[in-house]
């Protein structure tokens, strides 16, 4: 009795599992059944791009047709079929764009900034939709061209009052160059892509958007010492601080961006400038004047050489370091015994003489352009009223008469 009380006892638990798991997976079920199907993301189509594509350690021309967020739409060239290709099964694309290297150097060369962006966008702009995708060629030239953009504006600030420093031509280049640099961020494989963060965060600074900027830099994380953007990084940090009004915290960051190992044109000399006003405000005017110093030497005839002479020369007529420091700093910071005043000061009526003599080579070279320019406005006019003349003679006979007949040899 006992024995068919226990097998009925079991037989009933089992049964009464699997009704209780029937149960809870017929509601499982209904359940999923009034959950909305899982849209599928359609395939954007995009214009034909053709590239040599680098996957399973094969090299394969193609043509790219469209992409999902995870996929891009293949042709491959011996086919007619396309094919969704996972973004991570490449290994690297190079994409095929109509760009002469050779032109585009020859206006890096000659400082043709606009022009050569404007080179470089035209021929990347179909690339944008693809920029991260791995190993592509499109990255570091985008990167390029908009630091182009940031140059030129920068060239064209030099000279203009501070109130308006940003105008309309300024501010449409470093607000191209912000869209591009966005573009560059997506390559997040590419090492370049913080750099591109960073620049991002300059021009908004630029433009004088600095809660966009700090809010934009604040998801920025820290790089490595050594890596790319390191002194870029500082920079930005440090130009923050300072707009926040902590000229000290601003310092600490500054003195980090001038890496001495690699004198990255991109953060040194700005950095320089940087560490200069800050030490303008906290009152220690000779370390000023040291760092406005070696940045006006080092970069002389450029936007951050005129803008350092600028703040030496203020430092120097008000006299602020007059007043002999109780430490020999000068042979510290400089390993050398000789007064800084006085080297300072002969270095500013040099540059001073060579303004000069810069300044009267162009006044007479638009003086002479100019005497041209009226001499050939004065040439053409006078052609222009000798044939109003001829052509008055020729409307009658008379005149036909009238005119010198000229002698044949």
């Amino acid at each position: 009795m006992k024995t068919h009380i226990g097998k009925y006892f079991r037989v009933s638990m089992v049964f009464m599992f699997v009704s209780v798991f029937s149960f809870v997976a017929d509601q499982a079920q209904s359940q999923d059944s009034k959950k909305p199907a899982k849209k599928k993301e359609e395939v954007r189509q995009l214009p034909p791009l053709k590239a040599t594509l680098f996957k399973d350690s094969i090299k394969t021309q193609i043509e790219l047709r469209g992409r999902t967020s995870k996929k891009v739409v293949v042709r491959y060239q011996d086919r007619s079929k396309e094919e969704l290709v996972g973004v991570g099964e490449i290994q690297a694309i190079d994409f095929k764009v109509e760009l002469e290297d050779y032109e585009l150097q020859a206006l890096l060369a000659r400082k043709k900034w606009d022009d050569a962006a404007a080179m470089v966008l035209k021929a990347f702009q179909p690339t944008f939709e693809y920029i991260d995708l791995y190993g592509n060629n499109a990255a570091e030239y985008l990167l390029d061209a908009a630091s182009c953009l940031v140059k030129s504006a920068r060239d064209e600030m030099v000279g203009l009052p501070m109130d308006k420093k940003v105008n309309d031509s300024v501010k449409k280049k470093l607000t191209l160059a912000y869209k591009v640099f966005k573009i560059v961020e997506k390559a997040e494989w590419y090492p370049g892509a913080k750099t591109a963060q960073l620049k991002g965060v300059q021009c908004l600074i630029f433009l004088g958007e600095f809660d966009k900027a700090n809010e934009k830099f604040d998801k920025i994380t820290e790089p490595l010492v050594g890596d790319l953007s390191y002194g870029l990084y500082w920079l930005m940090k440090g130009t923050l601080l300072f707009q926040k009004g902590n000229p000290k915290e601003s310092l600490v960051a500054s003195i980090k961006s001038v890496d001495f190992d690699t004198k990255d044109i991109d953060s040194f000399p700005d950095s320089l400038l940087l560490s200069g006003l800050c030490y303008e405000h906290i009152l220690d005017y000779h370390r000023a004047r040291d760092l406005y110093f070696a940045a006006a030497k080092l970069f002389q005839n450029t936007e951050w050489g005129n803008d350092a002479y600028n703040r030496l020369k203020y430092i120097m007529d008000k006299k602020l370091t007059a007043k002999v420091e109780t430490a020999d700093i000068d042979k510290v910071f400089f390993d050398s015994d000789e007064n800084m005043n006085k080297k300072v000061e002969e270095f500013m009526k040099q540059k001073d003489e060579e303004d000069n003599l810069e300044r009267k080579r162009i006044e007479e070279d638009e003086a002479e352009a100019e005497e041209d320019k009226k001499t050939e406005e004065e040439t053409k006019k006078v052609e222009e009223e000798t044939k109003k003349v001829e052509e008055e003679l020729n409307k009658s006979p008379e005149g036909k008469e009238k005119l010198p007949k000229v002698k044949k040899n």
